[in-house]
């Protein structure tokens, strides 16, 4: 009988999953049956709502329901178990002291009144610390668990250092990477535009004014920030970047913001006999980090993509192949909240719609159509199948996957995604999403 796969190895894997397999096996016990799509000792919403809510033992008071479970919900989760106070919180239990709205004094552990104010009035907090002391004895007592004591768990263990057979950069080594010109050191390389921009020169190097001999564009604040990417990759593998763009070979470029208006371009590889290491006589690759250029405002950005998307691939060693891999980390909103890299369709994306749905018009109406008619919660989607673009809809944490069909943009309708800001405004939230958040060229960069 054939082993099955590990949870982070799954082609299609939940949040839970995920975070399940950062958690070492002994102690996923503690979280039974929580691999599966609907654990029965899974806490979630209507969980909360149908049974803690109204259970007689708890014994909840008329001036405690008055706060409703969706935002006594929304407190337990985000505020209380989904801040920076949340270890705090196990370790010595919520207190007053936990909310700078109710107790001025600053300390290390403590939400800012920013952070809860907009939400809750001090009588609202008050009660809501009152009903999480109840729901923390409750959930210990049946011996339950909800989403948010997973990720603790597995946070926890993403903190403990990392054991490699790759030696880590030290503090003390961070500089040599930009001032010695070592390009291939561990796990980077900056080609040769991006070198010109920092304007090292080996000759120039001074040990503790470095800063001298940069590009007159490069600031100090962007030096910091390169070289914050550059340590972050080294020690953790992590290069995160937005508005991901595919040259004509395939090479998946990203940005990264170094200041308002200046963007460093960057891509990850797999690259064969680079990096490589031997791991139970099986060889692995480590991705390279390749940084192509620095582009100091918009115009510059736009003449380097004219120039380069089409000429750029990775560089090969022999006969050897670049390989994709899944290290990179994309958040594609980070450095533009609120809105998308095009407000238009690209024109291969719209050609595509067009011919599907008749008119852009069209597909928008039957998008948003289709989330305002989701019950409950769930998701809605562009999709592929048969060839074809279709819009649907699937409950909870479903997705077109199962249904052979391959996602390439989905909208989030759980309450998490827009109760606090539209409450039960789901088509002005939907309108929204539509109109400002969507991320068309990555959306287009699916379609193949």
């Amino acid at each position: 009988m054939a082993m099955p796969r590990p949870l982070h190895k799954q082609f299609f894997s939940t949040n839970r999953r995920l975070w399940l397999s950062v958690i070492p096996e002994d102690k996923r016990l503690e979280f039974p049956g929580a691999e599966k799509s609907t654990p029965a000792s899974l806490v979630t919403s209507s969980v909360f709502a149908r049974r803690f809510w109204n259970d007689p033992h708890v014994n909840l008071t008329i001036a405690m329901k008055k706060l409703t479970p969706d935002r006594a919900w929304f407190g337990i989760r985000s505020l209380i178990k989904g801040s920076k106070i949340a270890d705090d919180v196990r370790a010595n239990g919520l207190k007053i002291s936990h909310f700078r709205q109710l107790e001025s004094r600053k300390q290390k552990h403590q939400l800012s009144k920013g952070a809860t104010e907009k939400y809750y009035s001090d009588e609202d907090l008050h009660t809501l610390i009152e009903i999480y002391h109840k729901y923390d004895k409750w959930i210990r007592d049946i011996h339950y668990y909800d989403e948010m004591d997973i990720v603790r768990t597995a946070h926890a263990y993403l903190r403990k250092p990392k054991h490699s057979e790759f030696k880590k950069i030290k503090r003390d080594k961070l500089k040599q990477i930009l001032t010695n010109l070592d390009m291939t050191v561990e796990s980077v390389e900056f080609k040769k535009d991006a070198v010109a921009k920092i304007g090292l020169r080996k000759e120039d190097i001074d040990g503790n004014n470095v800063s001298r001999s940069f590009n007159k564009k490069m600031t100090q604040e962007m030096v910091s920030k390169l070289t914050h990417f550059v340590k972050r990759w080294c020690e953790d593998g992590i290069a995160r970047g937005y508005h991901p763009r595919k040259t004509v070979s395939g090479v998946m470029l990203y940005k990264m913001r170094l200041s308002k208006d200046a963007r460093m371009i960057f891509s990850t590889t797999v690259v064969k006999n680079k990096n490589a290491k031997i791991v139970n006589g099986e060889i692995e690759y480590k991705p390279i980090l390749f940084i192509y250029d620095i582009c100091f405002d918009h115009d510059e950005q736009r003449a380097w993509y004219r120039k380069n998307v089409e000429t750029i691939t990775h560089p090969n060693e022999e006969d050897d192949t670049p390989q994709k891999t899944d290290i990179t980390m994309v958040d594609h909103m980070s450095q533009t909240p609120g809105q998308g890299p095009t407000k238009t369709l690209p024109k291969k994306l719209k050609d595509r719609i067009i011919a599907d749905f008749g008119s852009e018009e069209n597909f928008k109406k039957e998008f948003i159509q289709a989330g305002i008619t989701q019950f409950g919660s769930g998701w809605c989607w562009l999709s592929i199948h048969n060839g074809k673009l279709v819009v649907s809809k699937t409950p909870n944490a479903e997705n077109t996957l199962i249904h052979n069909m391959k996602p390439i943009l989905g909208c989030d309708l759980w309450e998490h995604s827009y109760y606090v800001d539209y409450k039960n405004r789901r088509p002005e939230y939907l309108e929204n999403f539509y109109s400002k958040l969507i991320n068309w060229e990555f959306v287009e960069s699916n379609l193949d």
